[in-house]
C-alpha cells in the first residue's frame, strides 16, 4: 500500500485531538508497514514528534508539532475553498457540501 495525502491528513487530524500511540492509528485502516513509513516521513517533515517514554515497558507516543498544526489548518482551508468553488452556484451541490462537512467532522 502506498502512502497517500489522505493518510497523512488522517494521522494529523487524529493527532490534533491529542497524543497517540502506534496502535491508535491502526483504526484508520493503514497497514502496519505503511503506517511505520508514514510516521517516519511525517517526523522527517517536522509535522509530528516522536516521544519515547522511558518507563518500563517503554512506550512511544506521537504528538503534532506547531508546523503540523499550521499545515493541517492550511490543508483544511484549501479543501473547503476547493469544495466551495465546485458548489458555488448549485443548491444541490451546496446541500451535498454541507453533508460532507458534517460527516467529515464526525469522522475526524
Amino acid at each position: 500500500m502506498t502512502i497517500t495525502a489522505e493518510h497523512k491528513y488522517q494521522v494529523l487530524k487524529s493527532l490534533a485531538e491529542g497524543n497517540k500511540r502506534f496502535r491508535d492509528f491502526l483504526a484508520i485502516g493503514i497497514q502496519k508497514a505503511t503506517l511505520a513509513k508514514l510516521l517516519i516521513e511525517l517526523e522527517d517533515m517536522q509535522l509530528i514528534q516522536r516521544n519515547v517514554v522511558s518507563t518500563r515497558p517503554y512506550r512511544t507516543d506521537y504528538s503534532i508539532t506547531g508546523n503540523g498544526e499550521s499545515f493541517l489548518k492550511d490543508t483544511e482551508k484549501q479543501i473547503k475553498k476547493h469544495i466551495e468553488l465546485l458548489v458555488k452556484d448549485s443548491w444541490h451541490m451546496k446541500h451535498r457540501y454541507s453533508v460532507i462537512l458534517f460527516h467529515s467532522n464526525m469522522i475526524f
